[in-house]
């Protein structure tokens, strides 16, 4: 039998054909040598034992009947030895696979083994662009992308190298599987990467997440250990930089504007602009610890496969004039927010890297959805405003642009708010679009919160409302993603006064709340609706303390040692 291409199972008929011995030996085998492996217990009988045939294949190589190339593709023997190439590259190519979570690009690298009895093949797969997720997907492959990675006939193993996220410790993460059959899903598991690099010849490419542009990935061809190190390749557009470029670019384009006075700003503008740019691409790049890695050794095993763009904060040639930490950038990005004729998607990256305080996120409601009380007071709840071609009214067409709505949208504001041009809303029939504001809108006497919940348990999202006693509602600044122990956060900040119930990142500035405001909170869900009275939520939540700002409340409040809520179960 050929060793390279057995059965998974092996019976004893399988064993005398493989070792070339008759059915007596193989007793006399079972009982003198202790080293002889046993039978699989679950799948065997007295009379018809079974075997796997990879710890019988382990044990004829230490056995010395068979080359260690015989083992399981990414096996050994000793892994702290030195190990012999086993597979040599034979090609390349990207592969999008399915039957994740999402479709996924890979780089694949393809080998043959170094033996030409072997017919076994090797890939090792490098996911291409940004997947935050990925460490999720890796522990294993569904069949349907066996079958996409070339395993519909061929048998051999997987490896799949999860790119580590930046600023992570440890250098990367290798996942593999041996394939035996594409019918069956694999269970993926950790490799060394030290014992996989001599395995292939070639040490593996060190890619963080969102630096693996396909540019970089196409050109970058791995070098054996014989002859010396791999040379890293230009980093290319790298995915997890393209909307700090792209901004950067266009800051630097507004203050041109600016400069030949194409566009009018007040003073000191352009240096706003500058900062702004500047900042968001310095964070970004300042993930990727590119220099730190080209400073030291790697772990045994990874080579760094990029140039970095940038390994330092000092560039030669800046793209915008670097600004002194006084600089006020949020003043700039209000300025570029309620500029007309600006790209949308400049605004939008703005918004999703600094916050912004007049809109946490867009949120749709559809008003046949809700009890009829509610219904009522949001249909008064607006007033018409003039529309304008700013980020704030963009970004609402722009969610309904997919929707096909029956009536035109009406641009419109929230009655209660002094200046409803601010947070403006859409009216498109029986829908409401609308930001939800950082901060809470100023209201007369409060009477009621409302919640609502909308879609299924594993794709909530939620909105909230604060109503009067005179009937005036005002949205309540909670990220419709939030889980419901996140909403009672933010409901304890809004009972307690807090300007600003949400941090600039869209998380709550408390991050504890009574258990009796939790446990309501976690009707959510299992309704759609939940109606909570004023004075419910004031005896939920107790007295402010006195003589404390917001800061120092917050402070307060999430240290358990200090939080007068310290002793809730939750």
């Amino acid at each position: 039998m050929n060793p390279y291409a057995l059965p998974a199972i092996l019976t004893s008929q399988n064993l005398e054909a493989l070792l070339n011995i008759g059915r007596a030996r193989l007793s006399r085998l079972r009982s003198d040598d202790p080293t002889f492996p046993n039978p699989v217990a679950v799948l065997s009988t007295p009379r018809k034992p079974r075997w796997l045939s990879r710890d019988i294949i382990r044990w004829m190589v230490i056995d010395g009947r068979l080359g260690e190339d015989a083992l399981e593709p990414f096996a050994v023997i000793d892994d702290e030895g030195p190990i012999a190439q086993r597979w040599q590259l034979a090609d390349a190519e990207f592969v999008t696979i399915t039957g994740l979570r999402r479709p996924v690009e890979l780089r694949t690298l393809r080998y043959t083994a170094i033996n030409p009895e072997d017919p076994r093949k090797v890939a090792l797969c490098v996911p291409v662009g940004d997947h935050p997720d990925l460490p999720a997907i890796s522990h294993w492959i569904p069949t349907e992308a066996l079958t996409q990675l070339g395993y519909a006939e061929a048998r051999g193993a997987v490896a799949w190298i999860v790119p580590t996220a930046p600023g992570g410790w440890h250098p990367g993460t290798v996942y593999g599987a041996t394939v035996d059959s594409a019918e069956r899903e694999l269970d993926m598991r950790l490799l060394r990467p030290n014992t996989l690099s001599q395995l292939l010849g070639h040490p593996l490419p060190f890619w963080q997440r969102g630096a693996v542009s396909k540019a970089a990935a196409s050109i970058w061809v791995p070098v054996p250990h014989t002859e010396g190190p791999t040379p890293p390749v230009p980093a290319g557009p790298v995915p997890a930089l393209a909307e700090s470029k792209e901004f950067r670019e266009q800051c630097a384009e507004v203050i041109a504007q600016i400069s030949t006075g194409a566009r009018d700003a007040p003073e000191g503008t352009v240096a706003q602009l500058a900062q702004l740019g500047n900042t968001m691409w310095d964070m970004r790049v300042g993930e990727f610890d590119w220099a730190g890695h080209r400073r030291k050794d790697l772990d045994p095993g990874w080579t760094l496969p990029i140039i970095p763009p940038r390994e330092s904060n000092d560039e030669p040639e800046p793209l915008l004039p670097v600004q002194p930490p006084s600089v006020d950038l949020f003043e700039g990005l209000e300025w570029l927010l309620d500029q007309e004729g600006l790209p949308d998607q400049m605004a939008q990256i703005g918004v999703g890297f600094y916050g912004y305080p007049q809109s946490v996120e867009v949120i749709d409601i559809d008003l046949t959805t809700l009890p009829a009380r509610l219904r009522q007071l949001l249909e008064n709840a607006f007033t018409p405003i003039e529309h304008r071609t700013s980020w704030l009214h963009t970004a609402l067409h722009r969610h309904i642009a997919g929707t096909e709505p029956h009536q035109p949208p009406i641009p419109a504001g929230w009655k209660a708010d002094p200046e409803p041009h601010t947070h403006p809303a859409l009216i498109v029939g029986d829908r409401r679009v609308y930001h939800v504001p950082r901060q809470t809108l100023s209201l007369g006497t409060p009477s009621t919160v409302h919640l609502v919940g909308t879609g299924p348990t594993d794709m909530r999202r939620y909105a909230a409302f604060l109503v009067d006693r005179t009937g005036a509602v005002v949205p309540i600044a909670i990220n419709a993603r939030s889980t419901t122990e996140s909403i009672a956060y933010v409901l304890a900040a809004v009972a307690l006064g807090f300007d600003e119930p949400l941090h600039m990142s869209r998380y709550p500035k408390l991050s504890a709340a009574p258990d009796l405001l939790i446990r309501m909170t976690e009707a959510m869900e299992s309704t759609d609706h939940l109606e909570i009275d004023w004075t419910t939520l004031l005896y939920a939540v107790g007295p402010r303390a006195n003589g404390l700002d917001d800061r120092e409340l917050a402070k307060l409040l999430n240290d358990r040692s200090t939080s007068p809520w310290r002793d809730n179960d939750s």
